[in-house]
């Protein structure tokens, strides 16, 4: 659960975060695209409650946050490199498996 529930929501907290501490506020605002609203939109939810779930939950969350981090660091050192599509298209059959069963 802290994996596929509480993770998001630390995810998009962190790339709102993110965006609220970039220099030109005005450009960002005008170049925000359709997947910046849908991987944020859960960062709308009620604070108090996710900071007590998170709080309830910290060690796993804790556990996830690593293995994320551990993964999303794999992702930028492919970026420039010729593997970087066959990472993308494992992460896109996975995902199709999950929530379409193919």
């Amino acid at each position: 659960v802290a994996l596929t529930s509480h993770l998001p929501h630390v995810l998009a907290h962190a790339l709102v975060q993110s965006a609220m501490k970039a220099p030109s506020q005005q450009k960002l605002k005008s170049l925000m695209a359709g997947s910046f609203r849908d991987v944020t939109r859960v960062a709308s939810s009620d604070p108090e409650q996710w900071a007590q779930i998170f709080q309830a939950n910290l060690p796993q969350l804790r556990a996830a946050a690593r293995a994320f981090q551990k993964e999303f660091s794999r992702l930028v050192a492919v970026l420039d490199r010729p593997s970087l599509r066959s990472h993308l298209k494992g992460s896109q059959a996975y995902r199709s498996r999950l929530f379409n069963g193919i």
